[in-house]
């Protein structure tokens, strides 16, 4: 079968996307080095937060989610979505960077290039086709500006600075709360101390999480998306073809205090034609108000379609993202459409969300 020069180039495009979905990988096993700063073991996993968990590009691209936005979201080593239950899919996401080796929290802080490797995030998704087929999916996602991770929060960053001058004060308090004399202690009474004061520093990067999570869940996050879809006939890709891929610029702005976010997404793909041509472009774009608290909240959103040979369309949606356990979201949707001479579409979905939790290791 000969194959055309745009399908060379798109082919061309899956493999860079593979090879740079590989060296994520690499500049993470790379880039694991020491903290060089007083730290509290584990500092850079015990500032992960809950928030909500976002959707994934390689489960965009395959529709798989009914919205079309893709929601930007602070990083998690790990996310899983399965999303409408009913009719089965499913992705994962992971964060090689925050998954492989030991984190320089000092360097994650006043290194931009460290810091944008850690955030990026590699996606794959898979579904079954009506015809049989294998749907798969590729993403790769980037964080442009991030002001809800608590990784880079001051108030944070001064508690690990100042540990020993805090881990000082609270071994102080154990010790007289205890009645053990701090300057003549046994090995089993260092023991007892470190235990109680270990559990005291805890206590306060969970009250920090808890505030930050409160008041910074709306912040600004930009992000860059970029993915790819083929079809195959195996589970190897041995007979793989290129079906679409597809661009995504997102962004989260706060709104009227701490209840209110405004979601932007601005999307692009291009897909072939039932003559296999690459003409089948689309562009969309989404504004989502959300409303509510980090753990519970509403949303509003406008849309519109742009599709090649295809009056605009429009469309209007509303939903809920709910926190159910540490690490679980549940949403739900209800999308309204009105595309040029057809019938409205009124398309339902409901989803599951799972992400690396928010506990202290």
């Amino acid at each position: 079968m000969k194959v055309s020069f745009l399908e060379k180039k798109y082919r061309t495009g899956l493999f860079i996307l593979v090879i740079s979905s590989a060296l994520l990988f690499v500049s993470a096993s790379t880039f694991s080095q020491e903290i060089k700063i007083p730290e509290i073991d584990k500092a850079s996993e015990k500032a992960r937060i809950d928030y909500a968990v976002p959707s994934a590009p390689a489960s965009t691209i395959l529709g798989l989610e009914q919205d079309i936005i893709l929601k930007p979201g602070s990083i998690r080593e790990i996310a899983v979505s399965v999303q409408n239950l009913l009719e089965g899919g499913g992705a994962l996401e992971i964060a090689p960077g925050m998954l492989l080796g030991k984190q320089d929290l000092y360097k994650y802080i006043n290194d931009s290039w460290y810091r944008f490797v850690n955030r990026a995030r590699i996606s794959f998704a898979s579904k079954q086709s009506t015809t049989g087929e294998r749907e798969l999916g590729l993403g790769l996602r980037f964080t442009l500006y991030d002001e809800t991770d608590m990784r880079t929060n001051d108030t944070y960053t001064q508690l690990l600075v100042n540990k020993l001058h805090v881990y000082n004060e609270i071994i102080k308090q154990c010790a007289l709360e205890l009645k053990i004399d701090e300057f003549n202690m046994t090995e089993t009474d260092n023991i007892v101390i470190d235990e109680c004061a270990s559990k005291r520093v805890d206590m306060k990067i969970e009250e920090m999480r808890d505030s930050v999570k409160m008041n910074n869940w709306n912040k600004t996050i930009i992000e860059l998306g970029i993915a790819v879809a083929a079809f195959s006939t195996d589970s190897v890709l041995k007979n793989y073809s290129l079906a679409k891929h597809g661009l995504w610029v997102t962004g989260g702005f706060p709104l009227f205090g701490d209840d209110v976010q405004l979601l932007i997404n601005l999307h692009t793909n291009i897909q072939r034609n039932q003559l296999q041509q690459w003409t089948e472009w689309e562009m969309n774009g989404v504004f989502r108000g959300y409303y509510g608290s980090n753990s519970a909240k509403g949303f509003l959103e406008g849309d519109f379609i742009g599709k090649y040979q295809h009056e605009l369309a429009f469309g209007i949606a509303t939903g809920f993202e709910l926190n159910v356990l540490n690490g679980v979201w549940v949403e739900g949707s209800l999308h309204w459409q009105k595309e040029e001479q057809q019938e409205d579409v009124l398309t339902t979905s409901f989803n599951v969300r799972f992400a690396t939790p928010e506990w202290n290791f």
